[in-house]
Order: structure tokens, then C-alpha cells, then sequence
């Protein structure tokens, strides 16, 4: 495992005011993706991982086309109608929210999202439109405190959890560093959740360039005044994470880009270790 900081405002700790002297993961993501919801302490975190790592950007495009590619493959294959999305982010530039995904199939889904970054607060309104026969709504949460969410009144006015749900875990685990629980987390949310449900994850590895993914923790680390930890961890850690209650399906623990034919295909050239990201989809029996 390599652990790494995050930044002040980190979308999964204590939320602070949102100030331009501090950085932020939630910024510093949208600007290594192309995104202009960024300050200049996040362009110059965001510009020394680019150093280092040079095609970021694309891992950052894979991530986002795995989350739209498995909430088509849940709403179109499976049935599944409502999405609760966790840690969600800012709104990414040039692509659709998942709620507009989902609801494009069926406009009927329900979709919650839920985050504590005040960057992503303030960008909720992209996030609340919604067709007319379906619902999307936003809840300012902790997810590392899964009752606050569970309970929470936007999420029972939005999602009915005796039925199957699609939960969306992406970007996030890595950011939860052991001493916080990660795997009580993920079997917390999985408890509440209805038989049929699926568990979507992405998560940062080591696991294919061990010594890049150690720099580019250590520059999250330099930048800014550190108020939380998390950790990068290879593809047993992650499977760990998941609960005895969840069932893998198939391709299994995949590179991001490569979780089922024709994700990202633009980026099916790039190797493992460009986007040193696994993704998975598990289902509960």
C-alpha cells in the first residue's frame, strides 16, 4: 500500500471554506481532466503530476467513460433504475452527468448525488436537472459516515432502498485511508442496499508503476496544508474492500479502461500503466 494526503476542503474530509490558497482533490482532478473549476494551488499540484506523469489526462477521460459505460450497462442490461453516487465530484467538462446517462434510457431513474467538497456544493445546480418523469437530487454528506447518508432526507425522498440500486464508489476508496475503515464502509453501504443491487468502483493502484504512483503521492502531499490521508492499494487490497456479500462479475478487477468490450476505445492502446486505475462492478446476490 502507499499512502498519500489529500488537500484542504478534501472532497471526503472535514469540509473548510472554500479559499483560493488551498488546494483541493476534487479541483486538482477537474484540472488534470481539462476542467476550468480549478485554482492556481491546483493548477500547479495538477501541472507537477502532469510532469510526472504524462498521460493522467487520459486516465482521468477512462475513469469517467468506465462510470458512463457501467451506468448504461446497469440501466440498459440489468434494469436497474435508481443510482446513488458517492464522492461525485465537480460536474466533468464535455461530458454527461450520470444522471443524464441513465436518464437518456429510461427517464424515469432516480439519481442521488452526495459529496462534502464545497467546490462541488457550489457546482450542484449542473447536477439537478432532471427529465420531468425522473428525479435527481444532491446531499451534502461525508461518505466515510455512511448513516449521515443512508438516513439523510434526500436520500429517502429520492431512492426507495428496498429496491435494487446501482451504488457508485468511483475515485473515492483511495482517498479513505485504512485507519478510517474503508472495507466497514463499502459492507455498511452494501448492508442497506436491496438484493440486485451493483457496487461500482475505480481506484488508483501502484500496482503497474510503483515508483511513478509513489511521486505523484508525494507531490498531493507537499501541496498545501494536509488535513486528510488516504491510500493507493494493489488489486488484493481492493478486492479486500469489497464485502463477503458481493459478487464480482465479469471481466472482474480490470484496468479502468478495459472493463467490458468497447469502453473508451479510443483508449485501448494505452498500457496498464498509463492509467494505473482498476475498476470493477459487483453485484449482491
Amino acid at each position: 500500500m502507499t499512502d498519500f494526503a489529500g488537500t484542504d476542503a478534501d472532497q471526503r474530509g472535514t469540509a473548510e471554506p472554500l479559499t483560493a490558497r488551498s488546494a483541493s482533490s476534487a479541483r486538482v482532478y477537474n484540472a488534470m481532466g481539462g476542467g476550468k473549476d480549478h485554482y492556481l494551488p491546483d493548477e500547479e499540484i495538477a501541472r507537477q503530476i502532469v510532469e510526472l506523469w504524462p498521460t493522467v489526462g487520459r486516465a482521468v477521460q477512462a475513469n469517467r467513460a468506465f462510470i458512463h459505460t457501467s451506468a448504461r450497462w446497469l440501466a440498459q442490461e440489468v434494469g436497474i433504475r435508481q443510482f446513488l453516487d458517492l464522492g461525485c465530484g465537480i460536474p466533468a467538462p464535455n461530458s454527461p452527468n450520470l444522471h443524464e446517462t441513465v436518464q437518456q434510457i429510461d427517464p424515469v431513474s432516480r439519481v442521488l448525488y452526495a459529496d462534502n467538497d464545497p467546490t462541488v456544493l457550489a457546482h450542484t445546480s449542473a447536477l439537478l436537472t432532471s427529465t420531468p418523469e425522473g428525479r435527481t437530487a444532491y446531499l451534502n454528506a461525508d461518505a466515510t459516515d455512511p448513516d449521515s447518508v443512508l438516513t439523510s432526507r434526500e436520500l429517502t425522498d429520492t431512492l426507495d432502498l428496498s429496491r435494487p440500486v446501482g451504488l457508485f464508489l468511483c475515485a473515492l476508496l483511495h482517498l479513505i485511508a485504512d485507519h478510517r475503515d474503508p472495507k466497514g464502509i463499502v459492507g455498511r453501504f452494501t448492508e442497506a442496499l436491496a438484493p440486485g443491487s451493483y457496487v461500482v468502483i475505480s481506484h488508483a493502484t501502484p500496482d503497474h508503476n510503483p515508483a511513478l504512483m509513489e511521486q505523484v503521492a508525494e507531490v498531493y502531499a507537499r501541496g498545501g496544508r494536509v488535513n486528510a490521508t488516504g491510500t493507493l492499494r494493489r488489486r488484493e487490497e481492493i478486492e479486500h474492500l469489497l464485502s463477503d456479500r458481493l459478487e464480482l462479475v465479469e471481466p472482474g478487477i480490470v484496468s479502468v479502461h478495459r472493463w467490458q468490450p468497447g469502453i473508451a476505445a479510443a483508449d485501448a492502446d494505452l498500457p496498464d500503466d498509463a492509467v494505473n486505475c482498476y475498476a470493477l462492478v459487483a453485484r449482491k446476490p
